[in-house]
C-alpha cells in the first residue's frame, strides 16, 4: 500500500468566457497555511459549457505533494477542492498510509496527487435555459485548492487532524490481525487454506478501503504467482508494519 504550504504567488489563468463554453487552466493554490508540512504544485483544468438541458462542467488536477518538513512522514490525508465557473465541482479527500510500506515519505520527496477528468451536470430548474455562458450572468472565480487535514510523521507525532486519523491504529492492527491469520490458514491447508482465507474475508461487509486493497492485491498475486509469492508479499507487510511501529515508538 502505499502527499500546503504556502500560498502560491502565481495567479490562475482564466480565459475570458465567449459563446457556449468556457475553460480554465489554475495554479493549484495551498490553504492550509505556512506550518503545513505538505506543499502541493501543480494545474487543475476546469471547463464549463452550457447544453440544452444545463450546464456541463468538466474538471481534472495533475499535481504533487511535497514533504516540506524535516520529518519522515507516515501518513496523510488532503482535502481537493475543484469547482468550475460556472457551477459543478467536487471536493475529493485524498489519504495515504505508508504503514505497511517499506519507506515513510521522506523530507524533499514528493507524492503524485492527481483528480481524473470527470464530468458534473448542473440541470436547468425553471424557465428557458440561456444560449451561451454569458447570458447567465457574471461567474463566481473558478477554484483548484488542496488543503491538508491530518499528517502522521514517522516519529508518531501530528499535524492536524480528522475522522480519519482517529481510527488509524485501529484499522492497522485490524489489518496486521488479518494477514496472520491469513498466513495461518496457508500454514494449515497451503494453497487452498491461503484461498478460502482470502474469500471470506473479502465477503466482510465492514472491510476498510485498506483493507479491501490489501485483499484484492492477495488474491491477484495468488492467481497470478502462486502461494509462495503470496505468503512472502504478506509477510513483507508484517516486517514493514513491525519496523514503522518501531520507529514511532523510539
Amino acid at each position: 500500500m502505499q502527499k500546503l504550504i504556502f500560498l502560491l504567488l502565481l495567479l490562475p489563468t482564466y480565459c475570458v468566457a465567449q459563446g457556449s463554453s468556457r475553460e480554465d487552466t489554475l495554479v493549484v493554490t495551498n490553504s492550509s497555511g505556512s506550518d503545513a508540512p505538505l506543499s502541493a504544485t501543480g494545474t487543475a483544468v476546469l471547463s464549463s459549457t452550457v447544453t440544452r438541458e444545463g450546464v456541463q462542467s468538466n474538471s481534472k488536477l495533475t499535481a504533487e505533494l511535497k514533504n516540506v518538513s524535516s520529518k519522515p512522514i507516515m501518513a496523510f490525508e488532503v482535502v481537493v477542492d475543484l469547482f468550475a465557473s460556472y457551477g459543478g465541482g467536487d471536493r475529493i479527500v485524498s489519504r495515504v498510509d505508508y504503514f505497511f510500506s517499506n519507506q515513510a515519505l521522506m523530507p524533499n520527496s514528493t507524492s503524485p496527487l492527481s483528480v481524473s477528468p470527470h464530468q458534473d451536470f448542473i440541470h436547468w430548474s425553471q424557465g428557458s435555459p440561456p444560449s451561451t455562458l454569458g447570458d447567465i450572468g457574471h461567474p463566481p472565480s473558478p477554484k483548484a485548492d488542496v488543503k491538508v487535514t491530518f499528517v502522521e510523521f514517522a516519529d508518531g507525532t501530528a499535524f492536524g487532524g480528522c475522522e480519519w486519523a482517529s481510527g488509524l491504529s485501529a484499522r492497522r492492527e485490524k489489518m496486521i490481525e488479518i494477514i496472520d491469520s491469513l498466513l495461518r490458514a496457508f500454514d494449515r491447508d497451503k494453497e487452498t487454506g491461503l484461498s478460502s482465507a482470502i474469500e471470506r474475508e473479502q465477503a466482510k461487509a465492514d472491510n476498510s478501503s485498506e483493507l479491501h486493497s490489501l485483499l484484492a492485491d492477495a488474491r491477484q498475486k495468488l492467481r497470478d504467482k502462486g502461494p509462495s509469492a503470496t505468503v512472502e508479499f504478506l509477510r513483507k507487510y508484517v516486517a514493514n508494519a513491525e519496523r514503522n511501529s518501531g520507529a514511532a515508538h523510539r
